[in-house]
């Protein structure tokens, strides 16, 4: 609940640096660790802008809107649009694509329409496609056949869940990750009891220790392409899948 406790035990050292490619907002930094850093630098990533594109998927092909709310996922319309969207992107995109979903649910959910409706092999014709599994054993040998699949020909497709195994303190870098497809929004889980207390404390609390309102700390833990590292004479693509984000 409150990690300002654990924090303090640093309190003696002179100079204490925190890096990180998802430290931002500070303003949320300093107060859940109960600290000021005066000194701060948050530089321009280093590949240029006109070697990344992010764009937003916001409507069917039939132009009504898409929207990736926990409903609206289990309507074939919605997981037909997004199945004809992954197709798309992995039909013009070379090497690896991954697509983050918000839970194996959702994964096994898609997975078992777009098998009754054809997309699933269209997508084995163009990819080899990979899951996440739940299962630790077995996540080495599935990402160390991604990476070594997504730098053939063919190259390589990898469904994958927030804040799981593959989204949480792996890399990707070039050919591993040419193409990015987030759908939905990376958010905690809400009925999970952790971030249930979490929100209560924070709204307990925003105004004697200045935190962030309980709505506010979970928009600010929805982070999901950090870990797409590279140089910078690299390219790549990220398209999202949400309107208006996902709510649940």
């Amino acid at each position: 609940m409150n990690p300002a406790l654990v924090f303090e035990a640093l309190s003696p050292a002179r100079s204490i640096l925190l890096a990180s490619g998802t430290l931002t907002p500070l303003v949320s930094l300093h107060s859940e660790l109960a600290s000021s850093f005066p000194l701060q630098i948050s530089p321009n990533h280093i590949i240029p802008k006109d070697r990344v594109w992010i764009g937003t998927l916001g409507s069917q092909p039939d132009r009504s809107r898409l929207e990736c709310t926990s409903r609206a996922c289990q309507e074939p319309a919605t997981q037909d649009a997004l199945g004809a969207a992954v197709l798309h992107v992995c039909r013009v995109t070379p090497s690896g694509v991954l697509c983050f979903l918000p839970s194996y649910g959702l994964m096994n959910t898609l997975v078992r329409r777009w098998r009754e409706t054809n997309v699933w092999s269209k997508l084995e014709q163009l990819k080899h496609v990979f899951m996440e599994s739940r299962n630790v054993r077995d996540h080495s040998d599935i990402m160390e056949d991604y990476y070594k699949y997504s730098a053939s020909e063919k190259g390589a497709l990898l469904f994958a869940v927030y804040r799981g195994k593959v989204s949480e303190g792996m890399d990707f870098k070039d050919h591993q990750a040419r193409a990015v497809i987030a759908i939905g929004v990376p958010y905690p889980n809400t009925y999970d009891m952790a971030v249930k207390e979490k929100m209560k404390y924070n709204n307990r609390y925003t105004e004697n220790r200045k935190l962030l309102p309980g709505n506010e700390w979970l928009r600010v833990q929805a982070y999901s392409w950090a870990t797409i590292t590279t140089h910078s004479t690299a390219w790549s693509m990220v398209r999202t899948t949400w309107r208006p984000l996902c709510r649940t």
